[in-house]
């Protein structure tokens, strides 16, 4: 590449000097060392530099031809950079698209936390209500209970008493009969 610069700068060196055959020898001379490295912005700039000594020379069919070939090269250049620029604006967008979905799962995700945890504590919440509901029928039946047990302790004892004072009615009457 430094060999075709530096011809191409010597060609145009030439050619403001008013040199035009030198300048045609080092400007072609630079157009094929830069032909086997396929540099596109140095080949457009040395197409229009051949394009401005063809004409200087009065040769405007060739100076015509190489500004063809100069907006040939041009058009492959902005083309490739309009690809690459349609490549990474592409690129970008699925990077965008990416984060965004990302972020939404991230958000998704931190909803569903706290969504559980909020159920999570109801479900809390509900088990202690039903234990606690337990635990007080658990008593009123345990209080129940003694109140039956001393209801029934109560009836025994009446049940007694009356079966003491029925066996004593009727021990008076045998007396009051016998007498």
């Amino acid at each position: 590449e430094v060999p075709s610069s530096i011809s191409n700068n010597l060609g145009e060196v030439f050619y403001k000097m008013g040199y035009i055959d030198s300048a045609l020898f080092y400007l072609n001379h630079s157009l094929t060392i830069i032909d086997t490295i396929n540099d596109r912005y140095s080949t457009r700039e040395i197409y229009q530099h051949l394009a401005n000594v063809y004409s200087s020379k009065g040769n405007y069919e060739k100076a015509y031809y190489y500004l063809k070939k100069n907006n040939h090269v041009n058009n492959i250049i902005y083309n490739d950079e309009n690809l690459k620029k349609s490549l990474e604006s592409e690129a970008n967008f699925g990077l965008l698209k990416k984060e965004n979905e990302l972020k939404l799962s991230e958000e998704r995700r931190v909803f569903d936390q706290k969504r559980n945890s909020f159920y999570n504590i109801i479900y809390l919440i509900a088990g202690l209500a039903l234990v606690v509901t337990l635990i007080i029928i658990f008593y009123r039946f345990r209080e129940k209970k003694k109140a039956n047990a001393i209801l029934t302790l109560q009836k025994n004892q009446i049940q007694e008493q009356q079966r003491e004072i029925t066996d004593s009615i009727n021990y008076a009457k045998r007396i009051q009969d016998s007498i």
